[in-house]
């Protein structure tokens, strides 16, 4: 499997905010990111939105549902101006434009509710009329099926830097702090007397754990993970175990852990 194509993108880690009663907002189901402009003055241009779920696909793609639309255009369309510029695939393509208008905004859709572990925002990098500069203080939000916001961060200068340095590619990665996950290969062999040995290996190669477990235990996906997770010392919760079939296996809250 290739190192996914967020790994060399300045990474911001950041939090899972807090509701108004105090309960934790998780990244589990997430429906769309939405950009708000500061003001008129600085209108939304992008070259590029991904958003990455927890198996490493950007669903922000068109071919895996995504869609984008925004308040206004500006532009001819041949080069910049409509909103399907930026999940085009293309990170130093064309750009969305909107108005100079107050109130506008980009939103990029996701064909279903999903769990968000990272997102990154491509800025364009040139000086002309100040299009570096123009998304400080713009908002980013995510957004989950009832439009409730589940994490909202304005972009500064101080804070996320990476999107205003040339020599970092004007591009950032926010990954969720709470949901740092580790994928690892698995190759799964019969064993005797009804159990599986499992070898879990990084994507590098690097040696994970070597486990034995009887594949008729209850609850055998959380044994497998909580097991790995007591050998390597990374937590079941940030494992993502690929199976040999393509399939990822992660250990969901409503699992019960052993013991």
């Amino acid at each position: 499997m290739e190192p996914s194509p967020v790994d060399n993108l300045p990474t911001r880690f950041v939090k899972n905010q807090t509701g108004t009663e105090g309960e934790a907002i998780s990244w589990d189901a997430v429906k769309k990111l939405r950009i708000k402009q500061s003001s008129a003055d600085n209108p939304i241009h992008l070259h590029e939105i991904e958003i990455y779920g927890c198996d490493g696909i950007n669903y922000a793609l068109p071919e895996n549902g995504g869609t984008a639309c925004q308040s206004s255009m500006h532009g001819s369309g041949d080069g910049y101006g409509p909103a399907e510029f930026v999940i085009d695939g293309r990170r130093n393509g064309p750009v969305n434009h909107t108005k100079h208008a107050a109130n506008g905004w980009l939103e990029v859709e996701l064909a279903a509710a999903t769990a968000v572990e990272s997102f990154a925002i491509f800025n364009m990098s040139d000086d002309e009329y100040d299009h570096r500069v123009r998304l400080n203080g713009h908002t980013v939000e995510l957004l989950d099926e009832s439009d409730q916001i589940v994490y909202q961060q304005q972009i500064t200068m101080e804070e996320d830097g990476a999107l205003f340095d040339r020599k970092k590619g004007c591009k950032q990665l926010w990954v969720n702090e709470d949901a740092k996950s580790v994928v690892a290969n698995l190759s799964i062999e019969k064993g005797v007397l009804g159990h599986a040995k499992i070898i879990a290996t990084q994507m590098s190669g690097t040696h994970i754990a070597s486990i034995s477990i009887d594949a008729e235990w209850p609850q055998f996906s959380a044994n497998v993970c909580n097991s790995i997770a007591e050998e390597s010392q990374i937590p079941a919760y940030n494992l993502r175990l690929l199976l040999p079939d393509g399939r990822l296996l992660r250990l969901h809250d409503d699992e019960e852990m052993p013991g």
